[in-house]
């Protein structure tokens, strides 16, 4: 790092060059995940780098070859930054907090560690997670950069203006299930951003997610889909029901059955059962005198 500071100088009096640094995690619903420290320069403070004979990584990558067991290095690209990747894969969150301690303590004045990074803010309660950080110790990891010698190429400058002109700092943090509550800068799906500003000392950075889907619980959607089921149900026997009762005759609010004719009734009688009348002549009418 420190071949990079003449640089930063000159990049301060030329402007419009700018050296980004993420702290990049990302967290799966069961709290594994990866967490990245990114230390990038854009594509002008390369170009100005080269011109000063820097071709061979601009010095980031000194204090690399030191990290902890189980962390990787590598160079990456991201649109017009270029620069390295100090990453490592965790379990659970306890076990985060555990590799940025080792990673902390193992910091140099050239690593890319700053002391503000020892613990991820990273906490879950059932399917709630969180995220709760607060920016300590920034000021001083950046005014470090240039130490106590002014040979270093810092004495005059102000560090603030260094900053706000040269560094873009942010943290990046991806959750599962769904975003809640936050105070990000932006937020792009399930990444927040939040862009931290020099004088960002004390500043609280605030996320939650989601991972029980953010609505009804499956217990409650069930009791939905039977209530639904049964009112299906008495539905269609209602309207059974109720297309019997028009298809069958009435009488007197009764349903009847049709008389149907006798085929054995004798000639003249009446076929639905009525005794048939017969002739039995002239009728005498009694003789009432004597």
């Amino acid at each position: 790092m420190k071949r990079l500071i003449p640089l930063l100088v000159l990049a301060v009096l030329l402007s419009g060059c700018t050296i980004r640094f993420d702290s990049r995690v990302t967290v799966d619903a069961d709290e594994s995940g990866t967490y990245a420290l990114e230390i990038a320069l854009d594509e002008e403070f390369r170009e100005l780098a080269a011109q000063s004979g820097e071709t061979d990584g601009f010095g980031l990558e000194e204090g690399l070859e030191d990290v902890p067991s189980g962390w990787s290095v590598s160079e990456f690209t991201d649109g017009e930054f270029e620069g390295f990747r100090v990453a490592v894969e965790f379990d659970d969150f306890a076990d985060l907090d555990r590799r940025l301690i080792e990673l902390t303590a193992t910091a140099d004045a050239d690593s890319p560690a700053p002391t503000f990074l020892e613990e991820s803010g990273l906490t879950r309660d059932g399917d709630r997670f969180s995220f709760t950080t607060t920016i300590t110790g920034l000021q001083d990891d950046l005014t470090d950069l240039g130490g106590d010698s002014g040979d270093l190429g810092f004495e005059g400058f102000d560090p603030a203006a260094i900053f706000e002109q040269l560094f873009q700092i942010r943290f990046v943090v991806t959750l599962p299930g769904t975003i809640g509550a936050n105070n990000a800068d932006s937020v792009e799906g399930n990444t927040l951003i939040w862009n931290i500003a020099f004088d960002d000392e004390g500043r609280t950075l605030e996320a939650t997610s989601d991972v029980g889907g953010g609505g009804l619980s499956m217990g409650l959607i069930l009791g939905i889909l039977v209530i639904v089921a049964l009112a299906i149900v008495g539905f269609v026997v209602y309207q059974a029901n109720r297309r019997r009762r028009q298809e069958a005759p009435v009488w007197m609010g009764e349903a009847s059955t049709p008389l149907a004719a006798d085929p054995n009734a004798e000639p003249g009688a009446d076929p639905f059962g009525a005794p048939a009348e017969t002739d039995t002549g002239p009728s005498e009418e009694p003789d009432l005198i004597r």
